[in-house]
C-alpha cells in the first residue's frame, strides 16, 4: 500500500483553492487591504461555479464514481438522490456542489460537503471527485486546515498557518473505519496568493449569496506534501516539494471548498414560504433559525417539513415566544398538550396580556416537567408536577373538587371571586427557598407577570411541614391559600398592572389602584383602609378580612369535604386555623380562646395523619 502512495507522489500536484463565498463588500475590502502586499493580481485560468443536483446527475461518470466508493442512497432506491449516505460514516449533499475547472488543462473537480455520522472534527472537510488523465475520476477526502468559521475570515496573515490533508478514497477506503483516520494520507503545506478572476471566467455561485458572481479568491501557488502514518506504526516521513507548474501539462488536484449546503433552499423557504412577520421572527433568534434550518435539511425540504416549520413560526411569532417556548411548540407540534393550548386560545375572542402570560406559563411548566403539568384552562389553574407527584396532597386537592370545586367554594365567600392565573406546587426545600416564611404550612406569593403562585411546605426538616399535621388540616390550608390567591387576583385587577408591588408604583398608579379597590370592592377596601392604610401598626388585612367575614363559609366547606363526620365544635375550632392573632380572635373572650386551643390540641392528638 505504501508503494502505491510513493508512486502517486511522483506526480506534480498543483493544489489550488479558491475561497469563493465572500460577499462583494467583504471582497472589495479584502482586495484593498492586501493589494500592497501582493506583487500582482493574476488573471485566473480557473473557473468556479456551483452546480445543481440535476447538473451532477447528468454526468454519468460522476454518478458511477460515487456509487463505486460505497455511497448509498439515504432515502430512496434511485441511482442518485439529493442526499447520499456512505456506510462508512458520512453523508454528502448534492444540491450544492462546487465545480472548479482549469481552463488551460481541462482538469476539473467537484467538491461535496461532508457531514460526519461519527467522526468529530472542527475542520472543514470535502469529498473531492477529480478528473484524471485516463478520462475517469479519482476520489479524495480533503480535510482543510481551517474551520468553516475561519474560512470566512481568511486574510494574508492567517492563511499562512493552515495545513491541508488529502486522503485517497480510491486506494484505501478503510481510512474511514473505526471512527478515525488510521491509514496513510498526504499532508500538505501551502503557499497562497490573492488573485483576480476576469469577468469572462466568473461562475455564478448559486446559493452562495443571492447569486453574486465570483470576483476574486485565494490561489494556492506552491505546495509541499508528504504522507503520514499508515496505521502500522511506521511514519511516512518522506516528503516531496511540489510547486506551481502553471505552464500546463502536469497532473493537478484543484478544489473550491464547499462550506454551506442547502443555502438556496433555506433562502427560498425564508422568502417564499414565510410572511414578513414570520420572517422577522425567524431571523431575530439564531437558535430558532438554526433549529428549523437543521430540521428542513434533515427532511430534504419536503412540503410537510416546510408546513411544520411555518405553522410553528406562525404561532410563535404571533405571541412573541422565546426560543425555549418556541422549541417546545415545535417539538410538540402534534401533542395533546399543544392542541389544548391552541383550542383554548381559539375560543377566546381577544387574547389579553393576562391570558397570554398564562398560556406562556403553561408552556414553561410543560418544559420544566416534561409535559407532566395538569392545566384547567377554564379556570386558568396550573397544577405543577410536584403536587401531582404527592399522592397525599394531590388527593386532598382532588377531593376538594380541583379548580371547579374551589371556584364554587370561593364564590360562597364572594360572587366576584373567579380563579385565574394560578399555579399550585409543593416545595421540599421550603425553608431554604422561603426562610422568612419557614413557620408557614404554605404561602401565596403576590402576583408576578399576572401569575399567582401557591407553594405548599413539604420540607422534612421543618416542624411546619404540612405533612406533619393531621390530614384534616390540609383542606383548610388549601382553602386558606385559595382565599389569599383570590384577594391577590382582585388587587392585581385593581392595579391595572402585571404585578402588585405598591413600593414601585408611581403616584398616579397608586391613586388608580386605591380608587379601583374602593369603587369595585368596597368591603375589601374597608379592611385594607383600617388595617393597612390608616394605622401605624399594620397587620395582615387579608387575614382580618377572612377571619371577620368568612369563617362560617370555611366551616361549611370543611363539613362538605369531611362528609359532616364531626361535631360543630370540631369545625368551629378548625375555622380559626391560620387566623389567630387577628382582631376577630383577640375580641373573643379568653375562655373561648382557651376552649378553641384545647380543642385544637385534642384534634392534633386524635385525628389521623398522613402515612
Amino acid at each position: 500500500m505504501k508503494n502505491k502512495f510513493k508512486e502517486l507522489l511522483k506526480f506534480t500536484i498543483l493544489f489550488i483553492f479558491i475561497l469563493s463565498l465572500m460577499t462583494n463588500c467583504e471582497q472589495n475590502s479584502l482586495i484593498e487591504t492586501n493589494q500592497n502586499s501582493l506583487i500582482s493580481h493574476q488573471q485566473s485560468r480557473f473557473k468556479v461555479t456551483v452546480l445543481t443536483n440535476e447538473k451532477i446527475k447528468s454526468n454519468n461518470k460522476i454518478v458511477q464514481k460515487l456509487i463505486s466508493i460505497d455511497l448509498k442512497n439515504k432515502k430512496s432506491n434511485s441511482a442518485f438522490s439529493k442526499e447520499i449516505h456512505n456506510k462508512l460514516g458520512f453523508t454528502i449533499n448534492t444540491d450544492n456542489v462546487n465545480y472548479m475547472e482549469d481552463t488551460q488543462t481541462g482538469i476539473h473537480s467537484y467538491s461535496f460537503q461532508i457531514l460526519r455520522d461519527s467522526i468529530k472534527t472542527s475542520n472543514l472537510e470535502n469529498l473531492l471527485i477529480q478528473s484524471n488523465s485516463k478520462g475517469g475520476y479519482d476520489a479524495y477526502i480533503i480535510q482543510y486546515g481551517f474551520t468553516s468559521e475561519e474560512y470566512a475570515n481568511l486574510n494574508t496573515k492567517s492563511i499562512k498557518k493552515y495545513k491541508t490533508s488529502i486522503y485517497s478514497v480510491d486506494f484505501d477506503t478503510s481510512t474511514f473505519k473505526n471512527g478515525t483516520f488510521s491509514k496513510m494520507a498526504f499532508g500538505c503545506t501551502e503557499t497562497w496568493e490573492w488573485a483576480m478572476i476576469d469577468d469572462g471566467d466568473r461562475g455564478e455561485l448559486v446559493g452562495a449569496g443571492n447569486e453574486e458572481p465570483f470576483e476574486a479568491g485565494w490561489v494556492l501557488t506552491g505546495i509541499s506534501c508528504g504522507y503520514s502514518d499508515d496505521g502500522t506504526g511506521n511514519s511516512g516521513g518522506q516528503a516531496t516539494n511540489l510547486t506551481n507548474t502553471s505552464g500546463g501539462g502536469a497532473s493537478a488536484v484543484i478544489a473550491a471548498p464547499n462550506t454551506v449546503p442547502y443555502t438556496s433552499q433555506l433562502k427560498n423557504f425564508e422568502s417564499g414560504t414565510l410572511n414578513s412577520v414570520e420572517r422577522t421572527y425567524y431571523n431575530r433568534d439564531s437558535d430558532i433559525k438554526n433549529t428549523l434550518g437543521q430540521y428542513l435539511i434533515d427532511q430534504n425540504f419536503s412540503n410537510t417539513a416546510k408546513l411544520d416549520a411555518k405553522l410553528a413560526l406562525e404561532f410563535s411569532s404571533k405571541y412573541e415566544l422565546n426560543f425555549h417556548q418556541f422549541n417546545w411548540v415545535f417539538n410538540n407540534r402534534d401533542s395533546e398538550e399543544l392542541l389544548d393550548i391552541k383550542s383554548y386560545l381559539n375560543e377566546i375572542i381577544f387574547v389579553t396580556p393576562e391570558i397570554e402570560s398564562f398560556f406562556k406559563k403553561v408552556i414553561d411548566s410543560e418544559i420544566e416537567t416534561n409535559n407532566s403539568t395538569e392545566v384547567d384552562f377554564d379556570y386558568r389553574v396550573i397544577v405543577d408536577k410536584s403536587l401531582k407527584n404527592n399522592p397525599n396532597l394531590y388527593g386532598v386537592y382532588s377531593q376538594l373538587g380541583k379548580a371547579p370545586g374551589f371556584q364554587t367554594y370561593l364564590q360562597k365567600f364572594d360572587n366576584k371571586f373567579l380563579l385565574a392565573n394560578l399555579k399550585l406546587s409543593v416545595d421540599n426545600q421550603f425553608g431554604i427557598n422561603y426562610p422568612i416564611n419557614q413557620n408557614a404550612q404554605a404561602i401565596t406569593l403576590t402576583p408576578e407577570n399576572y401569575l399567582i403562585k401557591i407553594i405548599l411546605n413539604n420540607d422534612a426538616s421543618l416542624p411546619s411541614n404540612i405533612m406533619k399535621f393531621p390530614k384534616i388540616i390540609s383542606p383548610i390550608i388549601f382553602i386558606h391559600e385559595m382565599m389569599h390567591a383570590e384577594i391577590n387576583r382582585i388587587l392585581l385587577k385593581c392595579s391595572k398592572l402585571p404585578n402588585v408591588n405598591t413600593q414601585n408604583m408611581t403616584d398616579k398608579q397608586w391613586g388608580i389602584y386605591l380608587k379601583n379597590i374602593q369603587n369595585d370592592f368596597p368591603k375589601l377596601y374597608k379592611y385594607y383602609e383600617q388595617y393597612q392604610l390608616n394605622t401605624t401598626n399594620p397587620t395582615e388585612f387579608q387575614h382580618e378580612y377572612m377571619a371577620d367575614r368568612y369563617r362560617n363559609t370555611i366551616k361549611q366547606v370543611l363539613k362538605q369535604y369531611d362528609s359532616n363526620a364531626h361535631s360543630e365544635e370540631f369545625y368551629n375550632t378548625l375555622s380559626w386555623f391560620g387566623l389567630k392573632g387577628t382582631a376577630a380572635w383577640t375580641n373573643l373572650k379568653i375562655e373561648q380562646r382557651d376552649q378553641i386551643n384545647n380543642s385544637l390540641l385534642n384534634i392534633y392528638e386524635n385525628e389521623p395523619y398522613f402515612n
